[in-house]
């Protein structure tokens, strides 16, 4: 019956799923220290800002690195887990509360039928570092980055995702 009327409470409170987890993690452990780090939080974009500036200067790297390990993987007969478009950039831009996907050609990034160069992409994270968001595949390793993972329990399947990100880990030095 408490946990029924906590999360009641918390949906009462959040207007999307994420706000939901946050308010319930705090309702259900008030007292425990837990400290919830979001990636839109004021403090995040400032600890990403230099992983998604090598992002930025080297946009197609990690989408090759995820799929050659796949490759490798699909090599010793397991399945990879993820792959990326050759052109897709493992991070999005953010504007109007949308999380457009960003591609790269023609030594430009393209977003929102809009076009950007290197330099826009480049001073906009330095202005306004909220404005972009990783994908999935580089999501583990900022929060790596942030607060470091000391043990991990994986299944099979997440064991090959961890497995393609290896190198993504090494080429950002975390």
């Amino acid at each position: 019956v408490q946990l029924k009327e906590e999360i009641s409470a918390s949906c009462h409170h959040s207007k999307t799923l994420g706000q939901f987890c946050n308010q319930l993690l705090w309702n259900l452990f008030p007292q425990s220290g837990l400290v919830i780090l979001n990636s839109f939080s004021g403090i995040y974009p400032r600890f990403t800002k230099e992983i998604l500036q090598r992002e930025m200067e080297n946009p197609l790297q990690s989408s090759l690195l995820i799929n050659q390990a796949g490759e490798l993987l699909r090599q010793q007969g397991l399945k990879p887990q993820m792959h990326k478009a050759g052109d897709r950039c493992s991070f999005f831009l953010i504007e109007n509360n949308e999380r457009l996907a960003v591609y790269y050609k023609d030594s430009l990034f393209q977003a929102g039928g809009r076009t950007f160069s290197r330099q826009e992409f480049l001073k906009r994270l330095e202005e306004h570092p909220a404005q972009f968001s990783a994908a999935a595949n580089l999501r583990p390793v900022l929060q790596d980055a942030i607060l470091p993972t000391a043990v991990s329990v994986l299944g099979p399947n997440e064991m090959a995702y961890q497995l393609q990100l290896k190198d993504i880990y090494a080429f950002h030095q975390v």
